[in-house]
């Protein structure tokens, strides 16, 4: 690498450190982080996936750059499994970073595969990892007939990538307080002081305005004599399955809320 790039690369790297520092929306700082590492590796395209809690399914957020065909900058079902990738499909202990070519003839079948699709002519995928966890991945690529990506290239995205992680847990984190202060713990739904906001924005019409707004009020009965039967574990599995029930059929309504704002009280 030469001096000017190893400097620019630097720059780029405290550049990042500064604009991630403050608490931001998670989506906002990986298209960040995504147009810093375009333009520093001189990469065609970058694309930041998020690993699905629980499951092999990775989800696409972000692409930047010179997308191939049938790509989005904001993806809405761009997703793929972990096992379809040798690069992520691997224990925590043996996640590393990939450079993979065209021209290489060890590349794997599925990798040669996107590249074709998407046009390009190399590759560089670098996994996330978020307080000691696989979170996501980062693919770069570089057009047909240009220089592939080497190890300086995997040292610039792996050090990026330490610096992004710490901006997503610190954003995580904040997502959940958010999660903890406006949702019901038992039924993940709505609770009071989320309700009131919802309501509040509802009923706030501008002069000259028409809004139709309908309040449905539901409480269990019997839930009372569940928990006094069959325990509370019982009565907590009934208003979970009333929640589920209540959420699959006003889901089917534009714009509305359901809340859990009492034991056996719903709106």
């Amino acid at each position: 690498m030469q001096e000017d790039d190893e400097q620019g690369r630097i720059r780029s790297l405290a550049s990042m450190a500064r604009a991630l520092a403050p608490s931001g929306a998670l989506p906002k700082l990986l298209e960040m982080a995504a147009e810093e590492a375009c333009g520093a590796l001189c990469a065609a395209s970058v694309s930041v996936s998020r690993l699905r809690s629980g499951s092999l399914e990775v989800r696409t957020i972000v692409n930047v750059g010179d997308l191939g065909p049938n790509e989005e900058r904001w993806p809405v079902d761009e997703a793929y499994l972990m096992s379809e990738f040798g690069d992520l499909n691997v224990g925590m202990d043996e996640v590393v970073t990939w450079a993979w070519d065209l021209e290489d003839p060890d590349i794997l079948a599925s990798e040669r595969e996107l590249l074709l699709q998407l046009d390009k002519g190399s590759s560089l995928s670098a996994p996330i990892i978020v307080d000691g966890q696989l979170w996501g991945e980062v693919y770069a690529t570089r057009h047909r007939g240009e220089q592939g990506f080497d190890r300086d290239d995997i040292a610039y995205l792996e050090a990026l990538l330490a610096i992004l992680a710490g901006a997503i847990s610190r954003a995580t984190r904040e997502e959940s307080l958010t999660e903890l202060a406006f949702r019901d713990p038992l039924t993940g739904l709505l609770n009071r002081r989320a309700l009131d906001e919802a309501a509040a924005a509802a009923f706030s019409v501008p002069p000259g305005e028409h809004r139709e707004v309908a309040v449905v009020v539901i409480d269990i009965n019997g839930l009372k004599l569940v928990n006094d039967t069959h325990g509370h574990d019982a009565g907590d599995r009934l208003i979970q399955s009333v929640a589920t029930t209540l959420l699959m059929g006003f889901s089917r309504i534009l714009d509305s809320v359901v809340a859990r704002v009492g034991g056996d009280e719903f709106t």
